[in-house]
């Protein structure tokens, strides 16, 4: 059950950068609302839901640590986000912990089972009918992870090479930027 002083926070945010960020240094500062928060953003009949996906992609852009305990929960449900901006910040969100997994070595680790289930997400979202603000953070993913399994990169080169005349001028820069990459 979701308290009513987290109602009331998550209710304020507005379409703002500057309420947002407010919330989520709330958030940090009160983390024992973190179960809360997460449990709301899996809760897809939830009228708070894309604005606990705003504040928890920015929660894990400045204080990573705090959702890494929860990570197994965000694992748990990912397949099952099916809000459109509930999977871009789902996207962000797995982008932020690849690069701390592969790019800076933090202690923020990716188990295999969560990669797989990151893996499966990712090319989800590449081959369905997705936002470019979920695909691109897809690929930056795929990207990250097909450097300890080389047939991802073989079959993200596929799906973007196929996709790319079709997409948008955004899809296209960073589909270029990955090829160049895995190439």
């Amino acid at each position: 059950m979701l308290s009513n002083i987290l109602k009331l926070k998550l209710s304020e945010i507005d379409t703002s950068r500057n309420k947002r960020e407010e919330i989520a240094d709330w958030l940090i500062k009160n983390p024992n609302y973190l179960p809360q928060t997460l449990n709301t953003y899996f809760s897809s009949n939830n009228s708070l839901l894309v604005k606990t996906a705003y504040v928890l992609e920015i929660i894990c852009e400045r204080e990573l640590s705090l959702f890494s305990e929860y990570q197994n929960i965000f694992f748990k449900e990912l397949p099952k986000i099916t809000n459109s901006s509930a999977l871009r910040a789902s996207a962000k969100i797995c982008e932020i912990l690849c690069r701390e997994h592969y790019l800076n070595h933090s202690s923020i680790s990716l188990n295999i089972d969560e990669q797989k289930i990151m893996i499966e997400c990712c090319f989800n979202w590449l081959i369905t009918e997705q936002k470019v603000a979920c695909q691109v953070p897809a690929m930056t993913c795929l990207s990250l992870l097909g450097k300890e399994s080389n047939w991802i990169h073989e079959e993200l080169k596929q799906i973007l090479i196929k996709n790319i005349p079709d997409k948008s001028a955004g899809y296209k820069a960073r589909a270029r930027k990955v090829l160049k990459e895995i190439t």
